[in-house]
């Protein structure tokens, strides 16, 4: 294996450069990294090729991807390097005993502009980048401002950002830990990115969406951010899979002015305001979450339109499992909005929508409560409310067996459900 020194031993030491692979050599080598490394037998040109290709040969990162060539490997030993890093080629950057890169708070940590990506990121501490965006837009422990890397496995922390993509398409950022920033991780105006298995807590916003489009965002731990867990604004054909929210100042997911995105199976609980808040959006898919424990609303609409709110779950919330306000044309079906404090499912200022086969049961005040003129109740996917479901509630089975045969009305307003159901069979949910 051939080790490279610093350029500028290697250029003055012809021991060292007939080292050096040939120009159009394809083979990758592999630099060597360290904080403890020694150059003083090298620089005098005693050092012998077994010595170079066991030794330690540089101590900063950056020089490392200087000397560098496309396809090199750089391996980097524990220790701190108070470094800002540009990566402008594509090179595999590898800690080895979770080295330190510490930015020093000037600037970014590390910045990848590689043409062509195909950088890899891969077992660093990376912390202590600006703490304002006044001499950099965002800038962040890793900064990415090109396409097709990968960044995984890093400890990113104490950063404005802890990872930005700036205009950085079909990157995958995967099982990184990040904390204590102002967004964990960003996207500004990126594209069809893979987003999985990072834990982030502690920030403003776990993770910031800004313009970006056709990412997968899937499997993402966001405790205790003081704003959002996740947040995409003006976003488009975005799946948010999987993922957990809990314990946000705000909102647990948010979709802000965001138009036909898949949100389903995210756990979002514990939230200050709404576990899932959707304002300003139209035909997004909400299924199949858990949305629970707020001190609001599980599920809140604002203003948004054709949306298809479906099988989730908003329970044990101190206000509404899901409430749509100046909402329209959405449906809500086959959810079990249950042991709310106030109702399981309320519509104010909302026109056209539908509401059937949702479980509107244990709600303390109402279990519908709706002041708009909305279709409810489906033969074949029947509401069911825990105070309209026995005979001597007046509820009985005339239309056919599990249909009551008398209106159930809505309160609030002129509505009623044509269709209530009247047994409590296949009903049971717990919240762990």
């Amino acid at each position: 294996m051939v080790i490279l020194f610093l350029s500028v031993l290697i250029s003055s030491n012809p021991a060292l450069s007939a080292l050096m692979p040939e120009e159009n050599s394809s083979s990758a080598i592999t630099v060597y990294v360290s904080t403890s490394a020694s150059a003083s037998t090298l620089a005098s040109g005693s050092a012998s090729p077994s010595a170079l290709s066991n030794g330690r040969v540089s101590t900063s990162i950056q020089e490392a991807i200087d000397i560098a060539r496309p396809g090199d490997r750089i391996e980097v030993t524990g220790g701190t390097y108070f470094e800002n890093v540009v990566v402008s080629k594509r090179v595999s950057l590898i800690g080895i005993g979770r080295p330190v890169i510490d930015a020093g708070q000037k600037g970014s940590a590390i910045t990848i502009t590689a043409d062509g990506g195909g950088v890899l990121v891969e077992g660093f501490a990376i912390r202590n980048s600006s703490l304002s965006s006044i001499d950099l837009y965002e800038p962040a422990g890793i900064r990415l401002q090109s396409d097709g890397n990968t960044i995984r496995g890093n400890i990113i922390s104490g950063n404005w950002d802890d990872i930005v993509l700036f205009s950085s398409h079909n990157n995958t950022i995967s099982n990184n830990t990040l904390a204590g920033s102002q967004e964990g991780l960003d996207l500004i105006s990126s594209h069809d990115n893979a987003i999985f298995n990072n834990s982030i807590s502690n920030a403003e916003d776990g993770i910031f969406m800004d313009s970006s489009n056709r990412n997968a965002i899937k499997y993402n731990i966001m405790q205790n951010c003081s704003d959002d867990g996740l947040i995409c604004v003006n976003g488009s054909y975005n799946t948010i899979q999987g993922n957990t929210a809990r314990g946000s100042g705000w909102h647990g997911l948010e979709l802000f002015f965001s138009n036909n995105n898949t949100m389903i199976n995210n756990e979002a609980r514990g939230s200050k305001v709404c576990n899932i808040f959707i304002i300003g959006s139209a035909y997004n898919l909400i299924k199949g979450n858990l949305a629970a424990c707020c001190e609001l609303c599980g599920i809140w609409s604002m203003r948004s339109h054709h949306n298809r709110i479906s099988g989730n779950v908003a329970a044990q919330n101190n206000f509404s499992g899901i409430r749509l306000d100046s909402s329209d044309d959405n449906v809500v079906s086959c959810n079990a909005a249950f042991n709310n404090r106030v109702a399981g499912i309320e519509a104010l200022k909302s026109q056209n929508n539908s509401f059937y086969g949702n479980n509107l049961t244990g709600n303390l005040l109402y279990s519908a409560h709706d002041e708009g003129e909305n279709r409810w109740g489906d033969p074949d996917r029947p509401n069911r409310y825990s105070d309209f479901d026995q005979p001597a509630e007046g509820c009985f089975a005339k239309i056919r067996p599990g249909i009551c045969g008398q209106r159930y009305p809505i309160q609030g307003g002129e509505n009623s459900d044509r269709y209530p159901r009247s047994d409590s069979d296949s009903f049971t949910y717990k919240i762990a």
